[in-house]
């Protein structure tokens, strides 16, 4: 992280780093001091962003809990960062370079992603942090992205050649669907994401949305019962009429 800084930030020098606080509560965050550049690593990100939000009714019905893949971030002690001249020099470096906005631009090599936010992490909302922000983040291996797509794939294939005789109900699938469409979106955007060069989308995302939680989980258990239910239903049916033919 320190020689990307200074490939953007060449006139930074890098110190002796020191550990400090971490204030946004992320699990299994180090962060370090490098001069005028804060460095944060944050390990793979599925549980509650908000400790103090857990238990509560927030925790049920999603917007506490953070989704992101683990990353590593730097905070570099600058304003109104020249984002196309950034562009320049992570290209000259070896990066493959997105298109530069007025907010932020985006960069890959090997198997790394990186971006550039200009005035501060817009990841978490904080448009008001006066520093410019970069983060870089490992991308997932090609495998992993066509297994992913695959099993997509396979389920769109199984739903729609299901028997007619498998019956899973209406009510449960309906309160699914939302949550069925953003993961497949998340997936294909997966797909589409090897050739660009911003951060993948992480499917199971959606759970952080609002009452999606609650609707998918509800959706779930819902399907489950009426399966178990009717199934239960038609044995006991069956056996009554093997009993009525066998008198």
């Amino acid at each position: 992280m320190r020689a990307i800084v200074a490939v953007i930030y060449p006139n930074l020098t890098a110190g002796d780093p020191g550990l400090v606080d971490d204030e946004r509560g992320l699990a299994e965050v180090g962060t370090n001091v490098i001069d005028g550049v804060v460095i944060t690593r944050a390990d793979v990100l599925a549980g509650p962003r908000f400790p103090q939000a857990t238990g509560t009714d927030n925790a049920i019905f999603g917007t506490v809990d953070g989704v992101v893949p683990g990353f590593v971030q730097a905070e570099v002690g600058e304003q109104d960062t020249d984002l196309a001249a950034a562009g320049r020099a992570l290209a000259a470096d070896g990066w493959r370079t997105g298109a530069a906005d007025s907010r932020s631009v985006t960069a890959a090599r090997d198997g790394w992603r990186l971006r550039l936010d200009n005035g501060g992490d817009f990841s978490y909302g904080d448009h008001d942090k006066p520093v410019s922000t970069l983060r870089v983040e490992r991308r997932p291996t090609d495998a992993a992205v066509a297994v992913a797509a695959l099993g997509w794939l396979l389920g769109c294939v199984a739903g729609w050649f299901k028997p007619d005789r498998v019956s899973i109900g209406h009510t449960g699938p309906a309160l699914l669907t939302i949550n069925t469409v953003i993961a497949a979106v998340g997936v294909l955007r997966g797909v589409v994401a090897i050739f660009g060069t911003g951060s993948f989308p992480v499917p199971w995302a959606a759970f952080e949305l609002f009452l999606v939680r609650p609707l998918t989980l509800i959706g779930l258990l819902m399907t489950a019962a009426y399966l178990v239910t009717t199934r239960r239903f038609h044995e006991a049916m069956n056996r009554r009429a093997k009993a009525l033919r066998g008198r």
